[in-house]
C-alpha cells in the first residue's frame, strides 16, 4: 500500500510541474503593442510558436473601398 502511495505522490507532482509549465505563452513587443501567442506541435513533435489575429492594414474605407 505504501508503494502505491509513493507512485501517486510521484505521478501527481510531476503533472503539477507539467502543467504549471503550460501557462507561459510566447510574447512579442513590436511598435503597435504585445502580441500574446500559443505553443503548437507539428504532427512529427516540433514545437513552435503560433500568433494568431495579427492586424496587419487598415480597412478601405470611403474612396478607397472597391479600388
Amino acid at each position: 500500500m505504501f508503494k502505491v502511495s509513493v507512485i501517486a505522490t510521484c505521478m501527481l507532482i510531476t503533472l503539477c510541474v507539467n502543467i504549471n509549465g503550460l501557462d507561459e505563452a510566447p510574447k512579442v513587443t513590436v511598435d503597435q503593442g504585445a502580441l500574446k501567442g500559443k505553443f503548437w506541435k507539428t504532427r512529427r513533435g516540433r514545437e513552435f510558436s503560433a500568433f494568431l489575429s495579427i492586424p496587419y492594414a487598415e480597412p478601405p474605407i470611403g474612396d478607397l473601398r472597391f479600388k
